[in-house]
């Protein structure tokens, strides 16, 4: 019984291994993908036709690094406090954000460090040369 998912005060009919291939193909099929899609729309509060008509508006690109996204479509970028659409950006650019904790703070001092580093290259040149 290993081999099976537990349900309820049983176990589910098809092991774990078939249950996973039977999962994998689902989930390859044009209507998986268009429930899961319409799910995660819906969880923000938009339909396709909303999410299009967004979509227009920032003419098709990541509203952070403004490259367009051929092969992959924009994620939509949400405050995590209020729970509101900020708008669509690229999965780089979405997980950036999340990487600095949507903190504004976090994010200036990361523009100052590189500002730093544009302005002055070598600042740690003379230490790394010690080592040598």
């Amino acid at each position: 019984l290993d081999h099976f998912f537990r349900k309820g005060s049983g176990h589910q009919h098809h092991c774990k291994v078939c249950s996973k291939i039977a999962r994998q193909a689902y989930e390859k099929t044009p209507t998986s993908k268009a429930i899961k899609r319409e799910k995660l729309l819906a969880r923000y509060g938009l339909t396709e036709a909303s999410f299009r008509k967004i979509l227009g508006m920032v003419n098709g690109v990541c509203e952070i690094c403004k490259r367009p996204q051929e092969n992959q479509q924009l994620s939509v970028d949400h405050c995590h406090t209020r729970g509101h659409v900020r708008g669509l950006l690229c999965k780089k650019c979405n997980v950036g954000l999340g990487n600095f904790m949507d903190d504004v703070d976090n994010l200036r001092r990361a523009i100052q460090y590189l500002m730093i580093d544009a302005q002055n290259p070598d600042r740690w040149r003379s230490i790394l040369e010690e080592e040598e």
